[in-house]
């Protein structure tokens, strides 16, 4: 399938899409999958015209960033990074919508790109959370990548509608025993920290929530709004737009301590003790990329993340700016591994 890609300045909103198949998830449990259309969203940024050469003959080209999630807050947000990033370099940058199979099909695609520093990806908790929720992927997850930069860290959040009866993380327990199976709760996916965060509070709480994974936010957070599914789990990025709007209510973030900018909204650990279940999100390339350029793009989007405007937009939206170096992420991920490891086996969650 050819797909399509139309340029925009710093100033205009991506309006490109492409059709691309989906699998949406319904319900209940009798409710049967079907193929209904989805969008494959490349938005490039393009440089202006005054912008510095490239320093060193890199890049020669535009930078593509496979984000591999439905558009979204994510996207959006690595635009705005791509914009900084191309300003810096004189060449576009692309932001590539690659869904499906929970992560897996775009970050196969950058596994299997070539290591020169022209295709990144933007990974997150589901990319150290698939080897241990299936039995084989289409890569290896350390031997196939090159890591250059943890963006943030950010809390996931627990959202119901505002005419749910459910006001606290108590009152969800309480209708989850009063009748089990009946409660539903949608994610970004499954295998997604989003997914595995409700199964562990799911095995905390002792109570059974049917789980409705979608491919993207902005179609489970309308069901959710419809009623149709009873809460989403999310990260706090993801939810602040529908929050500030009054269009969801938020029960209980995932974190240690309170969210600054969601100050009102209790951890999980205030009614479960001992629950901590946040996400990240980084940016990793394929395996093979010449170290020069690796701390060169490391750097670039450290700064970006730490010093520009940016720091600010992530704070407003519950996350905590990172922009670690390629050795400090490459030893968070391999923890990050063992970490997600323990809880998908504790939480008895499985691939959906």
């Amino acid at each position: 399938m050819r797909r399509s890609m139309r340029p925009f300045g710093a100033d205009r909103v991506p309006a490109s899409a492409v059709m691309h198949d989906a699998v949406r998830a319904d319900t209940t449990r009798a409710r049967v999958r079907r193929g209904v259309p989805t969008f494959l969203l490349a938005l490039v940024v393009t440089a202006p015209l005054h912008a510095a050469a490239p320093v060193d003959g890199y890049p020669s080209r535009p930078v593509r960033f496979v984000v591999p999630f439905t558009p979204g807050t994510l996207d959006v947000m690595v635009r705005q990074i791509g914009q900084k990033l191309a300003e810096k370099y004189g060449q576009p940058v692309i932001v590539d919508s690659r869904p499906g199979a929970g992560t897996i099909v775009g970050t196969e695609i950058v596994s299997k790109a070539s290591p020169d520093g022209h295709t990144f990806l933007v990974n997150t908790t589901t990319f150290v959370i698939n080897p241990s929720l299936h039995a084989k992927l289409p890569y290896d997850p350390v031997r196939d990548f090159t890591p250059v930069t943890q963006i943030d860290a950010v809390a996931n959040i627990l959202v119901t509608s505002p005419t749910s009866p459910a006001q606290t993380i108590k009152d969800v327990i309480a209708l989850a025993k009063a009748k089990p199976g009946l409660l539903t709760y949608a994610s970004p996916g499954s295998g997604s920290a989003p997914h595995i965060a409700t199964e562990m509070f799911k095995s905390m709480a002792g109570i059974d929530m049917v789980h409705v994974p979608y491919r993207g936010i902005p179609e489970a957070a309308g069901d959710v709004m419809a009623g149709r599914v009873s809460m989403l789990m999310t990260t706090t990025a993801s939810a602040s737009p529908y929050l500030r709007g009054g269009r969801l209510r938020g029960l209980a973030v995932s974190s240690r301590q309170r969210v600054a900018s969601l100050p009102d909204i209790q951890t999980m650990g205030e009614t479960l003790p001992g629950y901590e279940m946040d996400a990240f999100r980084g940016v990793i390339g394929p395996a093979g990329i010449p170290p020069a350029i690796v701390k060169r793009v490391s750097g670039d989007i450290a700064n970006i993340v730490r010093n520009t405007e940016i720091r600010d937009i992530l704070m407003a939206d519950g996350s905590a700016p990172v922009g670690s170096t390629p050795e400090q992420f490459t030893a968070f991920l391999k923890s990050e591994m063992a970490k997600w490891g323990k809880v998908v086996k504790a939480s008895g969650a499985k691939a959906d």
